[in-house]
């Protein structure tokens, strides 16, 4: 999707991933704190969230929010992480 077509949502999504991928985790962590405030059932958020839990070691909560957001949205990358935390 060209950047002009998409939503607010998907912008700071995808600032929130250029942050992660950057290792910029805490400007992430903002991000995605913001994102889930106003949309907590976003399964983008959600994965994102649950792979910065998994970089503070924080299993249970990658756990949570990777299967969570799989519960919404089954995709290849979301199983594949899923099984990291495994």
């Amino acid at each position: 999707m060209p950047p002009h077509d998409r939503s607010p949502l998907d912008e700071a999504l995808a600032a929130a991933h250029d942050h992660w991928r950057a290792g910029r985790n805490a400007d992430a962590s903002r991000l995605v704190d913001a994102i889930l405030g106003e949309h907590p059932r976003d399964p983008g958020a959600l994965h994102l969230r649950g792979l910065l839990a998994l970089a503070q070691d924080d299993v249970e909560g990658a756990w949570r929010d990777l299967a969570t957001a799989l519960s919404m949205r089954p995709d290849f990358e979301g199983w594949l992480n899923l099984a990291v935390v495994f």
